[in-house]
């Protein structure tokens, strides 16, 4: 699989510090972007060899979404271990896509953010807020964060007591949070986009007629 990898995509010596970043959040348009550069196309994702264990990994996401709600670990110890990781987020939005159940959309939806807020807490702050911004959620701050009350009750866990605006300090419109409080956020913001965005979307036939035999097990 490396040395099919290797001839689709230009490897360089070393693992870069941007791939294995992006391939911990494939989610942010860095990961969009690199996708494209690469040349990878949907042709490419459904059918080349290259991929397939991509495909793999993308029906793992979803399986382990729906037995351990989160989408499980993968290595990214080299450069052709990210761009598995970095094609199966698109792959198992497309089986997602094509299955589309609510339950499933939901299940799914939550364990990539709550895989996404594992990793946001071994991160900087200032990774944080930059994560924050690709979700139009007005946050600030170098050691302690705060955020506008506007985003805070937009994403906030509305079941949880000490989530309640009346529990948090406010002060000119803006709250004072943890780093922990804002990877939590953002936890939220993601679940809401991956679901309306697979929600949104419609399986084309082609990817109903390739993933015909996984759409059936997934189902089951």
């Amino acid at each position: 699989m490396y040395i099919f990898i290797c001839q689709k995509i230009k490897i360089r010596n070393g693992l870069s510090t941007m791939l294995e970043k992006i391939a911990k959040y494939p989610f942010l348009k860095d990961a969009k972007k690199w996708v494209e550069e690469a040349g990878v196309s949907v042709q490419d994702i459904l059918y080349d060899r290259a991929y397939e264990r991509a495909r793999i990994r993308g029906k793992e996401r979803l399986r382990n979404a729906m037995d351990k709600a989160d989408i499980g670990e993968s290595g990214l110890a080299t450069e052709p271990e990210c761009v598995t990781e970095i094609l199966s987020y698109p792959i198992a939005r497309m089986f997602a896509v094509c299955v589309s159940d609510p339950y499933l959309n939901g299940r799914y939806s939550l364990a990539e953010a709550k895989h996404a807020y594992k990793n946001l807490g071994e991160e900087s702050t200032s990774f944080i807020v930059d994560v924050a911004k690709e979700f139009d959620v007005d946050l600030e701050g170098v050691e302690d964060l705060k955020i506008h009350f506007t985003d805070y009750l937009k994403y906030s866990p509305t079941w949880s007591d000490k989530w309640k605006l009346v529990n948090r300090p406010l002060k000119k419109g803006w709250i004072e949070i943890s780093k922990m409080n804002g990877a939590r956020l953002i936890q939220e913001a993601l679940k809401k986009r991956i679901y309306s965005e697979i929600v949104d979307a419609r399986p084309s036939k082609e990817m109903m007629d390739v993933f015909k035999k996984e759409i059936l097990m997934i189902k089951n």
